[in-house]
């Protein structure tokens, strides 16, 4: 009579490491590089000795430092109690629905006009300098995946043992070369994909930062830029990560079971954000060398894990 086992999967300690190790390494390459660059920058051309003159107003040293940004006729950032009392008097109102003040620059005194002129030409270095670090990035050699490939091994091995042995009395072996081969593959395409990831990311930041020079900048802070662009690729990381992990074990676990005379599975969603085209699958039964349809509009065929994003689980049966 047919069994259904336990099913085995990783805990998401495993993905969050290699994340960790893509996210360093994206940093020490890119990141650290663009932001050592904007730094140096930002204190030669923004923390000069000008702004702690004490005749220079507040409004001067919000543009200057960056508190404050002028851009298509209008002041916006951080308004503290002087900046807004100098606006004021003025004769500049507060535009709720634009969150800053609307100004004619012709119409201020010359020393804003000045100030406004200036940060403008600082912010343009600024960028300039970044795109020169952004072209002068080196991509290092690949990471090595083999301590992280054999814990996944390891806590695989663990628990496709107690699985089976406890229903059809084996035990999973590896050899040491089965390891290597395993090992090597899972390092190689992880770099791979690095590579490509690197290659994307650098392009995307020297378009950002293109565009916020064109733009006038001072809409979007450089170092915001840089900010919202590592929270993306963090993000981009922790997918990777989980992906690759996810198809390494699917795959591992697969040969596994067919190696030991368990040729079917049944299909369990997640409940997880499952998509519609897994939902219809969830119970059914399928074959490891003959997976179901997963996508129907590319016909892609998929063990669970091994599709994109796939959170569900395939539930082994063991015919006896």
């Amino acid at each position: 009579m047919p069994e259904l086992l336990k099913p085995v999967t990783l805990p998401d300690k495993y993905s969050e490491e290699i994340r960790e190790k893509i996210i360093q390494y994206l940093t020490d390459v890119i990141f650290l590089p663009i932001i050592k660059e904007m730094e140096i920058t930002k204190e030669r051309y923004f923390n000069s000795s000008y702004l702690l003159q004490n005749s220079v107003s507040a409004i001067t040293k919000g543009i200057k430092t960056g508190r404050i940004q002028f851009a298509d006729g209008i002041i916006k950032g951080d308004f503290n109690a002087t900046i807004t009392r100098q606006l004021r008097e003025l004769g500049l109102k507060y535009d709720n629905r634009i969150k800053g003040y609307r100004i004619n620059l012709i119409n201020l005194p010359v020393s804003l006009q000045v100030a406004i002129t200036e940060t403008a030409e600082n912010y343009e270095y600024m960028a300039q300098n970044m795109l020169k670090a952004i072209d002068n990035i080196e991509i290092k050699e690949g990471l090595t995946f083999i301590e992280e490939s054999n814990s996944i091994i390891d806590n695989l091995n663990l628990n496709l043992d107690k699985s089976l042995k406890k229903s059809i009395g084996i035990n999973i072996l590896i050899t040491d070369f089965q390891r290597d081969v395993l090992n090597k593959n899972f390092t190689q395409n992880m770099n791979l994909y690095i590579q490509d990831f690197v290659k994307e990311e650098i392009i995307r930041l020297r378009e950002l930062v293109e565009q916020s020079a064109l733009s006038g900048i001072r809409a979007k802070e450089l170092q915001t830029i840089i900010k919202d662009q590592f929270a993306v690729s963090d993000r981009k990381a922790k997918f990777l990560a989980r992906q690759e992990v996810n198809l390494f074990q699917s795959t591992y676990k697969y040969n596994q079971y067919k190696q030991n005379g368990i040729e079917r599975y049944r299909w369990s969603i997640s409940g997880i954000r499952t998509r519609k085209d897994h939902k219809e699958l969830d119970k059914k039964i399928y074959y490891f060398n003959d997976p179901p349809v997963t996508n129907q509009k590319t016909k892609a065929r998929n063990n669970p894990q091994e599709d994109y994003n796939c959170n569900c689980i395939a539930i082994p049966i063991y015919d006896g």
